[in-house]
Parts: C-alpha cells; sequence; structure tokens
C-alpha cells in the first residue's frame, strides 16, 4: 500500500504539472485510473512469474494505497487559479 501511496502522489504530481489549470477532482481522476492501471498491469506481471499468484485483494490494496496518496498531495495543493487570484492576476 505504501508503495502505491507514494505512486499514487507522484502521478498526481505529474498530472498538476502537466495541467495546472485542472481541478482536484479531475487531477485524482486522472492520478487514480493511471495507478489502478498500473496495479492491474502489475498483477497481470505476476500471474507470469514463478512462484507469485495474482490476488484481487492485493489489486484492492493497491488502488487504496494510491487513493490515499493522492488525497495526501492534493489535500495540500493550492490549484495555480488560486495562486493566480491572491497574485491579483499578475
Amino acid at each position: 500500500m505504501a508503495e502505491y501511496a507514494l505512486l499514487g502522489m507522484l502521478a498526481a504530481n505529474a498530472l498538476a504539472a502537466v495541467r495546472p489549470e485542472a481541478s482536484r477532482w479531475d487531477l485524482g481522476q486522472g492520478a487514480l485510473a493511471l495507478t489502478a492501471l498500473w496495479g492491474w498491469i502489475d498483477e497481470l506481471h505476476q500471474f507470469g512469474v514463478p512462484g507469485r499468484s495474482t490476488d484481487p485483494f492485493d489489486l484492492a490494496a493497491d488502488v487504496l494505497g494510491a487513493a490515499l496518496g493522492i488525497w495526501f498531495f492534493l489535500s495540500r495543493r493550492t490549484p495555480a487559479r488560486d495562486i493566480e487570484a491572491m497574485d491579483g492576476g499578475r
């Protein structure tokens, strides 16, 4: 879970850098979709590795960890449009 929390924060940060005008909701949805897709691909990869198995509960834990990391990142982010308003539109 902790690894996916970090991955979620990094995904949200990357999306915020590319789309600074996006709302927190949109950034959160995009970051969660990316990390969930990565978790699913990781589970598919584990299916082909000897000694490893796929587990839907593992994927759920990954997505939950990502959601917590994304929430943590976005709860501390000041959107670019708010910074612009504080600067008087400069």
